[in-house]
């Protein structure tokens, strides 16, 4: 006899739905000796007489059991889908549309007096643009406990650009030299940053009940991200031959250890919430190069270079929404997904600001956090 989907019997039957959930109350009642053989033939009889993987309710295709179960199996959500084979190659195709922020590269600061910071002043700081990024991944799924390997491509750029007029502008990046209360008229910044990493990771899906997963991953991660900060002072104070254009150069490259876990909500239908959070050590190198010429007669008032190692941490942060489509006896699946990203490079700006006229020599670092935010479009596709 064909089996009929719970759900089906439960939109289509007269019968009682708690009947149909009880195999006894749905049972056909007892007929006569004569009749009941012959007219019990023709009648339909309940299906849920296997509670199990190989149920006729778990083959329901596409369908979100929680109205149905939520009583019955507690806070489980039950959803019917093929299971992926176990090996086979996949390769993944994000859109970023990213965010950046950075501390420490306040630039200027307005006033409304020639003398002091009074009554009224007002910090001038980048305002960082939206930009779009990139990454890519192949990988292979090991026939073996469901592990997985893989490498990844991510690569981003972005940049911001300002300028203010007013008659008040005090530079907060000029070298310290009398006269003391230097100020301009005419500001231009440019701030921009290439950022990209590389990474080769190791992960295992453990699936904890039918519609929750775990997956652990571990693997190696190499990071470079480089910034430019250029401000250029005109007017006010700095007469022609002391206008002053600054050019910044901050970049960091390291490699290091990748920790991650990833975590999987089936709603069902091919639905599903995911968490995903990872953390990394990177031991790697700054490289530090600040420049400061007059603008008219290109006298060069600071050549400045460092270089020195360091380890920075970094995580990463992801929640979003999947689906999911798959093509039974092969091994092809479709996955779409779009997620809010989260990440914090740890203490990037170490730009020099020279703060003694007397020691020329005395500087200090900002070591403010760069961070990253957006949205993410994602692609996967098993074959």
């Amino acid at each position: 006899m064909k089996r009929v989907c719970l759900w089906n019997q439960l939109q289509n039957s007269s019968t009682p739905k708690i009947a149909l959930l009880n195999p006894i109350a749905s049972a056909p009642p007892r007929l006569p000796s004569r009749v009941g053989r012959r007219q019990r033939v023709g009648q339909a009889r309940p299906v849920l007489r296997q509670w199990g993987p190989k149920s006729s309710i778990f083959r329901c295709r596409g369908v979100l059991q929680l109205p149905l179960w939520v009583g019955v199996f507690g806070p489980a959500l039950l959803f019917c889908d093929e299971a992926l084979p176990k090996r086979g190659v996949f390769v993944e195709a994000d859109v970023l549309y990213w965010q950046a922020d950075e501390g420490g590269l306040g630039y200027a600061v307005k006033s409304e007096s020639a003398d002091a910071l009074a009554p009224k002043s007002k910090a001038f700081n980048p305002h960082f643009d939206w930009d779009f990024g990139a990454r890519i991944a192949i990988g292979y799924r090991i026939p073996h406990d469901l592990w997985a390997l893989f490498a990844r491509f991510t690569l981003y750029h972005t940049h911001t650009d300002a300028h203010h007029s007013d008659p008040f502008l005090f530079p907060s990046w000029l070298l310290p030299e009398a006269p003391a209360n230097q100020f301009a008229s005419d500001v231009h910044m440019h701030w921009r940053l290439h950022m990209g990493a590389v990474d080769l990771v190791l992960q295992k899906t453990w699936q904890v009940s039918r519609a929750f997963q775990l997956v652990p991953q571990m693997g190696i991660r190499h990071l470079w991200a480089r910034q430019k900060f250029n401000i250029g002072y005109e007017g006010g104070s700095l007469v022609p031959d002391r206008a002053v254009l600054l050019r910044m150069k901050n970049k960091f490259q390291g490699t290091g250890p990748y920790l991650g876990l990833k975590t999987d909500w089936a709603l069902g239908a091919g639905f599903s919430l995911f968490g995903n959070a990872a953390a990394s050590m990177l031991f790697g190198e700054f490289y530090l190069h600040q420049d400061e010429d007059t603008l008219n007669t290109n006298v060069k008032r600071l050549g400045f270079h460092d270089i020195f190692g360091a380890s920075r941490p970094m995580w990463e942060m992801q929640l979003g929404l999947r689906w999911q489509r798959s093509w039974p006896g092969t091994l092809k699946r479709l996955t779409l997904e779009v997620s809010w990203d989260q990440l914090t490079l740890f203490e990037q700006n170490e730009l020099a600001r020279f703060t003694d006229d007397i020691a020329p020599g005395v500087f200090v670092a900002g070591g403010d956090n760069l961070n990253v935010h957006g949205v993410e479009l994602g692609f996967r596709f098993d074959f």
